[in-house]
């Protein structure tokens, strides 16, 4: 396979780890049979060779099953032979007649027999498998390739869910993992729906709602009033944890279980059209259906043969050389990949003659065009596109000499530009690849990307903004032990590494990937090598352990712009040194660097100045490279898209004045922020240096967070986040903030206003979700609300209990705004609803409120609650509910609630607690007794959550 197609594989493929629970003994229950095939060979010293090859009954090789030779006295002929990804396991032994063989290390759910005759022909045992029905799925790790666990689960009417009932009258059964709020899994419902009704005769599909925020009622309403419509599909809760035992990234995921009970298929996220799912049943329901293992449901498109043929290097020379250039162009030629590999065809686009790959429209393709050039040194390889297709998703690949060069995609593009993908450094022809992919998403535009004007111009001559990459090591001996060129380098001002001089390329070390040392990774080498009993990991430098150090730079590898590359550092060189040192046999001062590379830059910026070296990939990552962040100036944060952990790129403000600063953005989707003081802010682990952490709430009311909401109410706004603090002048303070959904991408811009020496911040009492204490080996404590610590003052009011036991601020219980406790009502809102009835339970309310939603008639309630009438209504002891008997165990307080809501504040001095009561010890009793109704029972202070307090910043003092 050639390395153009490698890459194109890497690209498509989706990697899923094979996880399978494993079967220590040799004994089953269901038949299996050994058939002839194969061969083996007698040797001159009198010993055989045997081959066994070991499959799935749907034709799968079963990789890593250790193959025992047994003699006929019943002694074992060798220690076990692990057969490889074929399936095979070959071995030798005496000659003898009368061998048989027995089987260990096979996966969970296969059945096996005691033994198996050995054919002097080869072996060939197919194992039979069904689902795993004498274990409990709970805490199993599943993944593909593994025999799924029966389970059991109850629908949203009710019926019990049984896979393996399922599996006797239907070949497979689609596993979908979703929630309510999850906006792809709610797009992709549709298609499911269509497809199902097709094929539920022949497939099942379980929809499993593993999320907490969801319960079953939630999960049946949906089904029932899917936009206007009941979905056909069984949905149910995933009371049997069956998502817990699949390690997934997020929602949706789909899983296939086949006939055979096997994991074959895991998708992650939406499956954008019905011909996806209508294809992937058509696989599974077939006939002659043949074991497979699939990490993305593209796979199982049928792929479309090309249908015309290349032109000829000529006739592409003739459309796309420019000037006098020396260029050979081929299609793909290995058999195997040309099979499916189109060509690129000659055509026109704006007037212009040119070139496009001939896939445009066909979903899950690829086009491959090779060019090979003659290039002297320092010239450059030079042609102009035109790109006009989905931006990051149909893209068109430049590969040289196997390296990914660039990406084009988009459709935004009005004329032609021009792209240099490669400078030559020496002689010589060079492969360029030209890779069109196509994925499963829509298209846009023409759904290609146009080619023209191949052309060989001195390096001074790009126009473009151009960066070549080049391996820090070059020119291998033959044996490839070692390398007889390295670049190179010099400390610069930065703290990094350069090529050269001290303002030459920067030097990037590749942590993720092999490279030229090693085909095992930096991250690798550091996770396998340096752990002396598992759990204690070294690597010594000097005598000291740099193992967490280390780590550090390989996570900054994992978030790079450049992923798998990291900007060296003096420091990151001394522990690239130490592996090289321990893990080569033939090392010297230089061979550090076979682990890096750098980019050579070339062309012109849009002022017609030469292009400065490629900007520092880690960026923002760490302290020592933070942004600097400006007072009383839009300070822009830019995401890719990128998942980076831990969150956020990091901007340094050091303050000239000692006093209150407000941090706040101004964002289109929902961000979230922390701000650290520290040299190593992302990576403390003592929270006291953490100054704040936002939440959804936080300061209550800020002036940089109102707006006005679609009735002319202001309001605060839930998208953006805003942090206060107290800053000393010339000490470095680290802003971090991050788009809440961990995928989001944009760019978004934050202030820093200074607000005064002194300021009264009206906050959350305790903000955030419920945590729990720790107990004894770190094992879950008690639930606890968290916040301060609170005390009765002395004049009858609650109040923030200070480190020295004194009586700070009074605490102020939100009757106006939503809370995080209560999201969707606000304590005036409750008191309408009856909410501070305590005779009622958390049933008794919502039994009232069905009935009044079917107009309070028997016959209206049945309709809504359908084949759960008998149920609800006796969960719910209607009978009672209609005498007026509930079933609280407290009074109704909603009048005296009632009095308190009259005296909610209305200031024109402290506009930021208007709509609030001060708390004292009675209403301080009556919230407790809502959370404990509503959420959590017995948590202390738990009322707190409902109230904000003053904290007095710098100067300012209590009122």
């Amino acid at each position: 396979m050639s390395k153009i197609k490698r890459i194109v594989s890497l690209l498509l493929a989706l990697v899923m780890l094979f996880a399978v629970g494993v079967q220590l003994t040799s004994c089953g229950e269901d038949p299996v049979t050994s058939t002839d095939g194969g061969g083996n060979t007698t040797d001159p010293s009198g010993n055989a060779t045997y081959s066994v090859t070991v499959k799935s009954q749907g034709g799968l090789p079963l990789e890593g099953v250790l193959v025992y030779a047994c003699k006929p006295d019943g002694s074992y002929a060798n220690k076990g032979v692990k057969t490889d990804a074929s399936g095979v396991a070959t071995f030798t032994v005496p000659a003898l007649t009368g061998y048989t063989v027995e089987l260990s290390g096979v996966p969970a759910g296969y059945h096996v027999a005691e033994k198996y005759d050995l054919f002097s022909t080869g072996t060939t045992i197919t194992l039979t498998s069904s689902l795993v029905t004498d274990e409990d799925i709970e805490g199993k790790q599943l993944g593909l390739g593994s025999i799924m666990y029966d389970f059991e689960v109850t629908d949203t009417e009710g019926n019990k869910i049984k896979l393996s009932e399922i599996l006797k009258t239907k070949k497979a059964v689609m596993l979908n993992f979703w929630y309510t709020t999850c906006t792809y899994c709610v797009e992709e419902f549709p298609d499911m729906n269509a497809a199902y009704e097709q094929y539920k005769d022949r497939i099942e599909i379980i929809a499993l709602n593993n999320y907490g925020g969801d319960n079953a009622a939630d999960v049946k309403d949906f089904k029932k009033n899917y936009y206007g419509y009941e979905l056909s599909f069984p949905m149910a809760k995933d009371t049997a944890g069956v998502e817990d035992c699949f390690n997934l990234p997020g929602n949706p995921v789909s899983v296939i279980i086949d006939r055979y009970g096997m994991v074959s298929l895991m998708h992650v996220g939406a499956i954008p059209s019905e011909k996806y799912f209508t294809n992937m049943f058509d696989h599974y329901l077939s006939d002659d259906y043949k074991q497979g293992l699939y990490g993305d449901v593209a796979e199982l498109i049928p792929a479309a043969k090309p249908d015309l043929e290349m032109p000829s290097s000529e006739e592409l020379s003739s459309a796309l050389n420019k000037g006098d250039i020396k260029v050979t162009y081929s299609p793909e030629t290995d058999p195997e990949d040309a099979e499916y590999s189109w060509p690129f065809k000659i055509t026109e686009k704006n007037g212009k003659k040119c070139v496009m790959p001939a896939n445009k429209d066909l979903d899950s393709s690829y086009a491959i065009l090779y060019a090979n050039v003659e290039l002297k040194k320092d010239e450059a390889f030079v042609f102009d596109y035109f790109a006009s297709s989905q931006a990051g998703y149909d893209i068109l690949y430049i590969v040289v000499e196997g390296n990914d060069i660039y990406q084009i995609s988009g459709s935004t593009q009005t004329d032609w530009k021009e792209c240099c993908p490669w400078v030559a450094t020496e002689d010589g022809t060079y492969e360029v690849g030209f890779v069109f992919v196509k994925d499963i998403s829509d298209s846009e535009g023409d759904d290609t990307v146009y080619l023209k004007d191949f052309r060989v111009v001195n390096k001074s001559e790009v126009t473009s903004a151009s960066y070549i990459p080049r391996e820090a090591a070059t020119n291998p001996t033959a044996d490839m032990s070692d390398y007889r060129d390295y670049v190179t380098v010099v400390l610069g001002d930065d703290g990094y590494y350069h090529v050269g001089t001290k303002n030459g390329p920067i030097l990037l070390a590749n942590l993720i990937y092999g490279t030229n040392f090693s085909d095992s990774s930096v991250t690798q080498l550091l996770y396998d090598n340096y752990s002396a009993d598992k759990s204690v990991k070294e690597l010594l430098v000097n005598g000291k352990n740099v193992y967490l150090q280390l780590e550090k730079y390989c996570n900054y590898a994992s978030n790079s712009k450049i992923y798998a590359y990291c900007s060296v550092t003096e420091e990151l060189a001394t522990y690239l040194k130490a592996i090289v040192a321990e893990q080569g046999t033939n090392t010297h001062e230089n061979t550090w660097l076979r682990l890096c590379m750098y980019y050579d830059a070339y062309g012109k910026d849009e002022s017609g100045a030469a292009v400065g070296q490629f900007e520092d990939p880690i960026k923002g990552l760490a302290c020592f490279n933070a942004y600097e962040a400006v007072l009383g100036s839009k300070n822009e944060v830019t995401y890719i898209g990128t998942n980076i952990m831990p969150r956020g790129y990091l901007f340094k403000f050091v303050p000239e004045t000692t006093g209150v600063y407000r941090v706040t953005t101004k964002s289109s989707q929902e961000v979230i922020g922390w701000m650290y003081v520290g040299d190593d802010a992302k990576w403390i682990d003592n929270g006291d240096r953490i100054l704040y952490t936002h939440s959804d709430v936080g300061e209550r009311f800020n002036p940089d967070l109102l707006v006005e909401d679609k009735d002319g109410n202001i309001v605060r706004d839930t998208v953006n986040a805003s942090m206060v603090a107290y800053m000393e002048a010339g000490k470095a303070y680290y802003i971090d903030f991050a788009y809440y959904d961990v995928y989001g991408a944009g760019t978004f811009n934050f202030e820093i206003k200074f607000l005064a020496e002194g300021f009264t911040y009206f906050i959350e009492a305790s903000p955030g979700p419920f945590t729990y204490e720790l107990g004894p080996n770190d094992s879950v404590g008690e639930t606890i609300a968290g916040g301060i610590d609170v005390i009765l003052g002395d004049d009858g009011y609650y109040r923030h209990k200070l480190p020295d036991g004194s009586a700070g601020s009074i605490l102020y219980a939100d009757f106006f705004y939503t809370t995080n406790i209560f999201p969707s009502n606000s304590l005036q809102d409750m008191i309408d609803k009856n909410g501070f009835n305590f005779a009622m339970s958390e049933n008794d309310h919502h039994a009232v409120s069905e009935w009044e939603k079917a107009g309070k008639d028997e016959d209206a309630l049945k309709e809504r609650w359908g084949e759960d009438f008998d149920y609800y209504w006796n969960e719910y002891k209607m009978e009672d509910i209609l005498k007026g008997k509930y079933h609280g165990n407290g009074k109704d307080y909603t009048e005296v609630m009632r009095g308190y809501a009259a005296k909610m504040l209305n200031e024109a001095d402290h506009p930021e607690r208007q709509g609030c009561v001060p708390v004292d010890e009675e209403l301080a009793e009556i919230l407790q007794a809502l959370v404990d109704k509503y959420v959590f029972q017995n948590v202390e202070h738990s009322w707190t959550k409902l109230c904000y307090y003053y904290e007095y910043l710098g100067t300012a003092s209590a009122e």
